[in-house]
């Protein structure tokens, strides 16, 4: 099965899953970088 074909079908719970941990692994990284609420403040 190709790459394409993967993403015209709806992603499997396992996969959803899998996409769902890795944004919300991300966010604390974002929240503890102060840099990062630096940068959004000032473009605000």
């Amino acid at each position: 099965m190709s790459e394409s074909d993967k993403s015209s079908r709806s992603p499997t719970p396992k996969e959803f899953d899998e996409s769902a941990a890795e944004r919300v692994e991300k966010k604390p990284k974002e929240k503890e970088s102060p840099q990062q609420t630096h940068d959004d403040e000032t473009h605000g």
